[in-house]
């Protein structure tokens, strides 16, 4: 039985850091998101905010512009180095087309305005939080195909001393390739177990194809050279 695909409109649970001088406005938003299930803390100033995003990580940061510490472009500015990938929500009360156009160039994940509506706040939160949550796992799934390439393919084998050595194509980054002997329990304990029994059926395969083919010369020669000779 196939398994459900994840309905996109499911609901999640967001780790909200609210960055507010005004207690009142604090108080309606935490309301409001934690009424549908969200977790919130509250700060003041931007400086601490931000700090408790590098320790808490959230999964969304809402702020004002107008704050006591940092200009609103200020706070995302350091939010997008300190917090990279974080995704934010601008909720202020300007009403500055100018000022408006500045701050969407630092491209937060929405620019909502004071008096702010509860069910496109909640609906904008959760959608920044599955957008995150959505780039976390795709980051996962790049680093699982990184370390997996690291060991792209086994190449080759030899007998040195009593231990089987692989030869291994190594793919740490994009401009650097080179092969390196790596011995076989090395691979096994990395996890590459299968691929190593792969590579040793084909080359059993091989070899008892080889020695249902006539004896000749070359083949003698080519068995030598396999081995140094």
């Amino acid at each position: 039985m196939t398994a459900p695909s994840p309905d996109a409109s499911a609901a999640v649970r967001a780790r909200v850091v609210l960055i507010d001088d005004d207690p009142v406005i604090c108080a309606v938003i935490v309301a409001i998101l934690e009424r549908a299930g969200h977790e919130v803390r509250t700060f003041e100033h931007a400086e601490e905010a931000i700090a408790e995003c590098t320790r808490w990580h959230p999964t969304v940061v809402c702020l004002d512009l107008n704050l006591p510490d940092l200009t609103g472009e200020e706070a995302i500015t350091r939010l997008h180095r300190l917090a990279p990938g974080v995704p934010v929500i601008v909720i202020s009360t300007q009403d500055d087309v100018s000022r408006a156009v500045s701050v969407m160039k630092l491209r937060p994940f929405d620019y909502l305005t004071k008096p702010v509506d509860a069910a496109r706040l909640t609906l904008r939160v959760e959608a920044a939080a599955r957008e995150q949550a959505l780039q976390d796992r795709v980051e996962a799934l790049e680093r699982e195909l990184r370390d997996g390439l690291r060991f792209q393919e086994i190449v080759g084998r030899r007998k040195k001393k009593k231990d089987f050595e692989y030869e291994v194509q190594w793919q740490g980054l994009p401009s650097i390739k080179f092969n390196r002997w790596i011995p076989r329990q090395e691979l096994v304990d990395k996890g590459f177990a299968k691929k190593v029994n792969e590579f040793d059926q084909k080359k059993a395969a091989a070899a008892i194809g080889a020695d249902a083919r006539p004896l000749t010369r070359a083949a003698v020669e080519k068995f030598l050279g396999d081995f140094g000779l």
